[in-house]
């Protein structure tokens, strides 16, 4: 059968309609004709291939599509949830922001033994989302595998350092090559930040756009010297370290022992002393430690999933100048918007408007964005 593609679904894929039915078809682009064979019918959906497809990059999954218009895509995709979903009147929604060349950018790659990249089914060591030394050592680890590994990661940075292991079917970590610590840096607008990564703390994959992404925020958070910083699911802590000497304090807030751990010592590193990091789930800690802490801006860099409602409610509780949430999921960031709206004015509660959002392209060819908003208290 033969479908018109009008559209790029939020995982990807082309988008068309036969007689109100829905498919998904990996790789097609929109304005295309193409011919497809169903391979799985959910009844008012259903997911199909093209019969002429070629093997692809299931980690690339846009890599097809013209970089232009992931970007155009991308923005669209952000406007629409902020209307849809956040119930946003007419948002400002500023230019995405790409990359000059968006490939060879990861620099954390993830391999499943024996089925390659858990979303890629091609040859891994010619992937266009891994650097050279990744590639490297993907094919050096296939010619020398060890023995009972299930997933080997690979952690490269731009000081040319790496490191590569395997993990495990007990959960034990077992290095390949290079260091169990390696060291990078961040430059954004408010100075140079020098970082240590291990294997499984948080840190942006895409090195070249993470300095362009802490800016933005910077600019949003607007500290001063009197201002106190309180930066939620805060990682190894890059957010508010940036941040800190334009402050009066930082407080992080973190659930994964290592990060915590490594947030601290990037404080050292950079010989920050006004920076704290606390261990545990931000909705937890924050209504739990911090009961009294008068934060004048409140950073929330939660995962996918979003944060928690309690916790939306307990930073409006604490009042902040300025919301900056930094979100990969423009689905669960207008939901959570749109929960701040709902909440706002309350007893008790702050009221908050959104003011603007600026999206970045940090993983091209997927059908990821990064999107950057600031929310003002109300006077």
């Amino acid at each position: 059968m033969k479908i018109e593609i009008t559209d790029i679904s939020t995982n990807g894929e082309g988008v068309g309609r036969i007689d109100g039915k829905v498919y998904f078809v990996p790789n097609a682009l929109p304005g295309e004709i193409v011919e497809v064979e169903i391979i799985e019918d959910k009844g008012r959906f259903a997911r199909a291939r093209m019969v002429d497809d070629k093997p692809s990059c299931g980690g690339a999954p846009l890599l097809r599509y013209p970089y232009k218009l992931q970007l155009e895509w991308k923005q669209k995709h952000v406007w629409e949830c902020l209307i849809k979903l956040a119930k946003l009147n007419q948002p400002k929604v500023n230019t995405i922001i790409g990359m000059d060349n968006p490939y060879a950018y990861r620099n954390k790659c993830e391999f499943k033994i024996g089925a390659g990249l858990p979303y890629c089914n091609i040859d891994c060591t010619s992937c266009p989302l891994q650097d050279e030394k990744t590639r490297e050592i993907v094919q050096e680890f296939k010619d020398h595998p060890i023995k009972n590994a299930e997933e080997f990661i690979v952690r490269t940075t731009k000081t040319g350092e790496h490191m590569a292991f395997t993990v495990q079917s007990s959960g034990y970590i077992l290095l390949y090559s290079g260091e169990r610590v390696i060291h990078d840096y961040i430059d954004t607008d408010m100075g140079h930040l020098e970082v240590e990564v291990d294997p499984f703390s948080f840190y942006q994959v895409n090195a070249t756009q993470t300095g362009i992404l802490y800016s933005i925020a910077q600019k949003y958070a607007a500290p001063t010297a009197d201002d106190t910083i309180l930066d939620l699911y805060c990682g190894c802590g890059t957010i508010g370290l940036s941040m800190a000497d334009a402050a009066k304090r930082v407080i992080g807030v973190e659930s994964e022992k290592s990060s915590i751990l490594l947030a601290n010592r990037n404080a050292v590193i950079n010989r920050i002393v006004n920076a704290i990091f606390i261990q545990g789930k931000a909705e937890d800690v924050v209504k739990e430690k911090l009961q009294g802490v008068k934060a004048d801006i409140v950073i929330l860099d939660p995962p996918r999933s979003g944060c928690k409602e309690s916790l939306l409610k307990t930073v409006l509780e604490i009042g902040p100048k300025r919301i900056v949430y930094i979100s990969c999921n423009p689905s669960t960031l207008a939901r959570d918007l749109d929960r701040i709206n709902q909440m706002s004015g309350a007893k008790g509660k702050a009221s908050y408007e959104f003011v603007e959002a600026t999206p970045i392209d940090m993983f091209p060819h997927t059908a990821h964005v990064e999107t950057v908003v600031l929310m003002s208290k109300v006077k």
